[in-house]
């Protein structure tokens, strides 16, 4: 396992995962970008970036994107070291993908986003600390499992989550495990 763990100062740790099976799942890096960037310095993160390998695309546009220090360990995690590097986790923040279920089977903070498909249809988070992020259109859900592309062409049900509902629910999210 990566010395991820080392704190070097900072308090919370923050596990991302960008990605997800389909497309149509997952949060526009930009504004995932936009979401770090956003977080003022003095709550003291340290983002760790996740993913499969074949996400490493993906982890390097968000990297490339943020002016924050991320550490980016895509790819480089077996099932074991992904199970013990979340449970070391302060939050996570993911599509609804594995990663999701898992943390979720881990009863760790997150910030579970979803898109295409729609926690309604039963893949919700088994976790009282998920708080689900949504744009809850009537076209949710265009897919059971997610597609390649959005059916209307338009994208909104991530569109209309923004990086600012990442930012005040990961305040709120922090605020309680203080206390």
């Amino acid at each position: 396992l990566p010395n991820i763990m080392e704190n070097e100062g900072h308090k919370k740790n923050i596990g991302i995962f960008p990605g997800a099976l389909h497309s149509t799942k997952q949060f526009p890096v930009e504004k995932l970008a936009e979401s770090i960037d956003s977080i003022p310095a003095e709550w003291n993160c340290k983002f760790i970036i996740f993913g499969s390998k074949a996400e490493k695309g993906l982890t390097e546009k968000l990297n490339y994107l943020t002016e924050t220090k991320i550490v980016d360990i895509c790819g480089e995690l077996d099932l074991q070291q992904l199970v013990t590097a979340i449970a070391n986790m302060n939050v996570v923040i993911s599509n609804d993908s594995g990663p999701m279920h898992i943390t979720a089977a881990l009863q760790k903070p997150q910030i579970a986003i979803f898109g295409a498909t729609h926690p309604k249809l039963g893949f919700a988070p088994l976790n009282k600390k998920a708080v689900i992020l949504s744009a809850d259109l009537k076209c949710q859900p265009c897919s059971l499992h997610g597609s390649k592309v959005c059916p209307l062409d338009h994208f909104n049900c991530m569109k209309q989550v923004s990086s600012v509902d990442i930012l005040k629910t990961l305040k709120i999210i922090l605020k309680n495990s203080t206390q």
